[in-house]
């Protein structure tokens, strides 16, 4: 059976839910937190003109095709909050869901294939393992569904699910905004219990994250993000040869922090060591060896210049800096982080490690 349906909400609210964020209007400050950055650049930034156009019709066939009538962008980011861990017994199956969907990519012989694949292998996590809108037996429920569903072949209803989810004014965002004193105490306090002492108190006497919600703490990043005097150049110059290593992941994952941030679509580093574990299925078994071949390619530009576009989207938080003074300015000033997605920060250092020299 599927899993039990959200409330019925007002239309106002649903609406809103689920949506990608959106600029403000000049009425709301957006003029303000444009200041000094040329327009061009802003709705560069803003629009889907890199990304492969997504069909206007939903596929009827399903199957592959169920996620087609969805953006890319909309694979890559999400708007929910998502399990800390794989749990144990879903463990398998999320390791042959990869599978499949790695496979799909790699196997993939037209370019509508490889835009198919990319967009469920960016979606996966979204998909499976997002917060359920409840919790209790209820909720650990519907992750069995999804992984149910997707055994038995049927795509369109993962789907659905993840997009009647979106629309529901119930679901836990991670965007919601949460008191910060209490968040960070909850957080210093898994710290304290997984032995991280200096994170913890590092946490506790830090000034905590300003809401990017405020127009004058986005108009401080803006300044702090001047535009770029020259463009980047597409290749490497001066007759630089580079030969793509063929990466091996499992050490990398290894050595993952499991409470590292997350980028924009939420990926964790605990959904890769779920991976790890040894499996029964052989399906699942060759997640692993699928995601070393994955990486390769990755690696080696062989991807489409859209996915680089989008894997490379960071999540931008603005750390309050220390205040030596005894009154705290009325705008904290503050210091512009960017945290990319966990499975290209992987790859990336299975690069620079394939580099080392052997000693």
């Amino acid at each position: 059976d599927p899993p039990p349906r959200p409330p019925r909400r007002s239309r106002r609210r649903r609406s809103r839910r689920g949506a990608l964020p959106q600029p403000a209007d000049d009425a709301g400050g957006g003029a303000a937190v444009r200041r000094g950055v040329p327009e061009q650049t802003w709705r560069a930034t803003q629009d889907e003109q890199y990304l492969p156009p997504a069909p206007s019709s939903r596929s009827v066939v399903g199957g592959w095709g169920a996620l087609g009538h969805v953006s890319a962008l909309a694979c890559g980011r999400s708007p929910f909050a998502h399990l800390h861990r794989v749990p144990h017994e879903h463990c398998e199956a999320w390791a042959s869901v990869l599978a499949d969907v790695l496979a799909y990519v790699l196997e993939a012989t037209t370019q509508e294939g490889q835009v198919r694949g990319l967009k469920w292998l960016m979606a996966a996590h979204d998909l499976f393992l997002r917060l359920p809108p409840r919790g209790g037996r209820r909720g650990r429920a519907q992750v069995s569904h999804r992984f149910d569903a997707w055994t038995r072949g049927d795509c369109a209803a993962v789907v659905r699910w993840w997009e009647a989810d979106r629309a529901s004014a119930t679901h836990p965002l991670h965007g919601v905004a949460l008191d910060s004193t209490a968040r960070d105490l909850d957080r210093s306090l898994l710290f304290f219990a997984e032995g991280h002492v200096s994170r913890a108190c590092k946490l506790l006497t830090g000034g905590g994250l300003a809401s990017l919600e405020d127009a004058r703490i986005l108009e401080q990043l803006w300044s702090k993000h001047p535009p770029r005097k020259a463009a980047m150049p597409c290749t490497p110059s001066g007759g630089v040869s580079f030969s793509a290593p063929r990466l091996r992941l499992e050490p990398v994952i290894r050595e993952l922090d499991p409470r590292a941030g997350t980028g924009p679509s939420g990926f964790r580093n605990t959904y890769l060591q779920a991976v790890l574990r040894p499996f029964t299925d052989s399906r699942a078994s060759s997640a692993l060896g699928l995601l070393d071949r994955f990486a390769s390619m990755y690696a080696a530009a062989e991807l489409p210049a859209w996915f680089y576009f989008l894997f490379m989207q960071v999540q931008l938080v603005a750390p309050i800096k220390p205040h030596a003074g005894s009154d705290p300015p009325e705008v904290p000033d503050v210091r512009p982080v960017g945290i990319g997605e966990c499975l290209r920060r992987t790859i990336h250092r299975a690069v620079i490690q394939s580099r080392w020299p052997t000693t």
